[in-house]
């Protein structure tokens, strides 16, 4: 039976309910809470626990493999307090992911900055991912508003950016509007982060958590999303996914990104085997001289 689980365990700005027969799932590990930004409200959301050193990424990994799966999305709660932040445990789960699916399934990995160390971007790029999301939340000049002081623009788009220099086949993002950002700011961002590579955006409606966190400045109209959703594509994302109700993990954008990834695995064995023929090729008449009468 394939279905999909709430992303982040109570989360506020969740608020999709299961789906049935969608072949995907979303797992947030490392913790309860809510992940993210922090809207300048109270610091409730994050949970901090305990992570035994091997027993819950064995569970996660078991259980949704037996799942059948072919798309599986994971998350977690910041972990500053962990000395790789949490990149260690990101890494050895969704090894083991491929490991009991022989690669067949498709992972994609909702990450913190951590804190911009490279270190452990590329622990987790190197773990065989195949979509390092990121989201940069809103546009630069809200940064000090929106998100934990700890955030910030350079340091997220500097994440990104490694990820895809150390081989993330898909980088990809999110954005939240309603926030007090201007349509110049908005499409300022969409050229950074296509200047460092960003290949997916997504962008969404804020909706406030709670009377304690930032308020909405405005609610963007579908027909304002659709504009966004164009200027995007034509700055050459390989997909936007712009609505009122989207949200980072968006289920129609990870059909398109199944497909694209799905596409380029067979290029990749298709030149793989062109090049074993080549060389096999090259073999055959070095080996046919060597057999020859002299």
């Amino acid at each position: 039976m394939h279905f999909a689980f709430l992303l982040g365990l109570g989360c506020p700005l969740e608020y999709r309910l299961p789906q049935l027969s969608t072949g995907r799932h979303s797992y947030q590990q490392m913790g309860q809470g809510f992940h993210g930004f922090d809207l300048r409200g109270p610091g409730e959301w994050t949970c901090q626990q305990f992570l035994n050193s091997s027993l819950p990424r064995v569970q996660v990994a078991t259980a949704i493999a037996a799942w059948g799966l072919d798309y599986v999305v994971l998350t977690s709660v910041d972990r500053d307090d962990l000395p790789d932040h949490g990149s260690g445990h990101f890494a050895r789960t969704i090894s083991l992911l491929k490991q009991k699916t022989e690669g067949r399934l498709l992972v994609e990995a909702l990450l913190p900055d951590f804190q911009g160390r490279k270190e452990s971007v590329a622990e987790v790029v190197s773990s065989g991912l195949d979509v390092f999301a990121h989201n940069i939340e809103t546009v630069e000049r809200l940064q000090g508003v929106v998100r934990d002081r700890r955030a910030n623009w350079a340091q997220s788009l500097g994440v990104l950016r490694t990820a895809k220099e150390l081989g993330a086949r898909v980088t990809k993002t999110s954005i939240m509007l309603g926030c007090g950002e201007t349509q110049d700011e908005v499409v300022d961002a969409f050229r950074q982060l296509r200047a460092n590579d960003v290949d997916v955006v997504t962008l969404g409606q804020y909706m406030r958590p709670t009377k304690k966190h930032m308020a909405v400045e405005d609610y963007v109209t579908p027909e304002a999303f659709a504009v966004y959703q164009a200027l995007a594509e034509s700055m050459g994302f390989a997909y936007v996914a712009s609505g009122p109700m989207v949200r980072s993990s968006y289920r129609a954008g990870e059909f398109y990104l199944t497909n694209m990834l799905r596409k380029g695995q067979r290029q990749e064995v298709q030149q793989h085997e062109a090049a074993a023929a080549a060389a096999a090729a090259a073999a055959a008449p070095s080996a046919a001289s060597m057999g020859a009468p002299q």
